[in-house]
Order: structure tokens, then C-alpha cells, then sequence
């Protein structure tokens, strides 16, 4: 069980923008403070635009190099790093597989940061955050030649694979985004032959799902993680949920404590969630567990910690 570190996504008006006026890198500090706590995974953000500033140029230098000062220290003190670029399936608003954004500028852009991490293997790579608005089967193709250009490179960490739609779990099979659903597609690509991947899945539990309201009104919430996961065990795959989140209320937290009770009983099918979210820049959001400098978290950590 984890936390998402935000920060180096932000700034997206700015691409690729100034370091620390429009984006920044996690605090190690307070990565440090939450592995204390007893998290050991970080989903950490990053802008594509901004670690390769031209589609096939070369990684940019300055990104990569304090990108990777936390991902190596995080990994030191025995926390999973997962790579997030937090794109949507798109290279500055183009989507991946577009005129503009061929499939294999995305290709590109994994084997080259596959060969940056390949070598440690507490590093995951999270193909791209909540592809939208376009053909599910074009995600997924885009997906399968990810998935095959990052293991060319002999990179053997694991990869997560999103949904179309905004990756939610609770659309999964149900919704047919965009043509097709993602349950029905991504059988078409991937199999329990493919070794070492997984299918991220994001949840939230507000009116709408986008965890954009201070609301968990979609009780009881294990309920909208059932049709994916019962999708994993009927195919013999394993999933990640990459994003849930909620206010410092009852309601939530009753809907947090049920979620990870039923995630927990499933186990051998979802590896684990991370929280959204955590970061240097988030101030007083409210589903923020970002410590502060006294290592005091927001009372949400609370209701992780049993399940830490």
C-alpha cells in the first residue's frame, strides 16, 4: 500500500516549463517520513513533454537526473518507485497514435527510459496516466507495442497497464468508452501469458467518480471494484488500483476501511493501491497525506496505517 507523489506534473499551462516555479520533484524527506509509517510503494508523477522535450529526441538531462535522485533514494530504503507519466495518452494535447503523436514516439519514449531503470527492480513502469477520448482498441494496440518496446530493452520490471475512459474500476466491463470496454479490448492485446504486467484501475467514490467532490456517497465501495476484479479472476491477470482518495469524514472513511478490507481479502489478484495523493505543493487539499515538517500527517493516514 502506497501514496502518489505529485508535483512533477503540475505546471501543465508551462511545458516544459521552469523547475520549482511550475513543477517540482518529491520531498525525500517526507517520502522518508511515510515509509516510515509503513508505506512501501510511491506512484511519482512526471510530464512526458518535460523528459523528452522533441518526440524521439534525446531524454532531457536535468528531468531525468532529479526524477531518478528520488526515485534511487526512495528505493534504497526498500519502497517500489512507480514511473507515472501523467499525460492522458497524449504528447502536448496530441494522442498517442495520432498523425502527430505516432505509436512509435511513445515506443520511443519507454525504451529510453526502460534503459534509465531497467536495472533496478524495485522500479515499476505505469504506461501513462487515465487515457481519454479516444478508441479503446488504439489505446490498447499503443499499449501492446509499449509493453514489447520496454521489454526489447531487457527491462524485466513490472509495467501497469491503464483503461481507456479515465481508468475507472468501476466501468470497467460495463462501459462501452469510446466503441469498445476496456474489459472487452484489452483481452485482445494482453493475456495471463504476458509476464510481470498489470492492469491499473483508478476509483474514486464522489457523485461522479472523479474525486473532485468532498463526498463518498457510492456505498457500499468495494461494490465498484467488484466487476473489475472478478474480470482478473476469471482471466487469471492481476490488477492495481492507482488512485483512490476521500475527505477527513465518517462517510469516507467507512468507505475507505471497506474498500481496503474487500482489496486485502482479493489479494492474489489486486497487488496493492496507492493513495491519491501526497506532494510538496499540495497545501490543504483535502485528500492530501503529504506530512508536514513535524511529520504529522493528515488524519487520513489513519485509516491507512492498519493496512500498512
Amino acid at each position: 500500500l502506497g501514496v502518489n507523489e505529485a508535483g512533477g506534473e503540475f505546471g501543465e499551462g508551462h511545458l516544459p516549463g521552469v523547475y520549482n516555479t511550475h513543477y517540482i520533484y518529491p520531498n525525500i524527506d517526507a517520502i522518508s517520513a511515510s515509509i516510515e509509517q509503513g508505506v512501501n510503494v510511491i506512484r511519482m508523477g512526471l510530464r512526458w513533454e518535460r523528459f523528452q522535450h522533441e518526440l524521439y529526441g534525446e531524454l532531457t538531462e536535468f528531468d531525468v537526473t532529479e526524477y531518478k535522485k528520488v526515485v534511487d533514494a526512495t528505493t534504497a530504503k526498500g519502497a517500489v518507485v512507480i514511473i507515472d507519466p501523467h499525460n492522458y495518452a497524449r504528447y502536448n494535447d496530441n494522442l498517442i497514435g495520432s498523425e502527430e503523436v505516432p505509436i512509435e514516439a511513445f515506443t520511443d519514449f519507454w525504451t529510453k527510459v526502460a534503459e534509465v531503470f531497467k536495472d533496478n527492480e524495485k522500479v515499476w513502469f505505469g504506461l501513462v496516466n487515465e487515457p481519454h477520448d479516444m478508441e479503446t482498441d488504439d489505446w490498447f494496440k499503443a499499449a501492446r507495442a509499449a509493453v514489447d518496446a520496454i521489454r526489447a530493452t531487457g527491462a524485466e520490471n513490472k509495467i501497469l497497464i491503464p483503461g481507456n475512459g479515465w481508468d475507472g474500476a468501476w466501468s470497467w466491463g460495463s462501459q462501452a468508452w469510446y466503441g469498445e470496454s476496456n474489459a472487452e479490448v484489452a483481452l485482445r492485446y494482453f493475456s495471463s501469458e504476458d509476464k510481470n504486467i498489470a492492469f491499473e484501475v483508478h476509483q474514486y467514490f464522489d457523485s461522479d467518480y472523479s474525486g473532485t467532490h468532498d463526498s463518498c456517497e457510492k456505498r457500499p465501495c468495494q461494490n465498484n471494484l467488484k466487476e473489475f476484479v472478478d474480470w482478473l479472476k476469471t482471466n487469471d491477470l492481476k490488477g492495481w488500483v492507482g488512485e483512490i482518495g476521500g475527505t477527513l469524514d465518517d462517510e469516507c472513511k467507512g468507505c475507505v476501511q471497506e474498500l481496503l478490507e474487500y482489496l486485502q481479502e482479493n489479494n492474489e489478484y489486486i497487488l496493492g493501491v496507492t493513495w491519491w495523493a501526497a506532494g510538496p505543493w499540495w497545501g490543504h487539499n483535502a485528500y492530501s497525506v503529504e506530512p508536514n515538517d513535524k511529520k504529522e500527517f493528515p488524519g487520513q493516514m489513519a485509516w491507512l496505517k492498519p493496512f500498512l
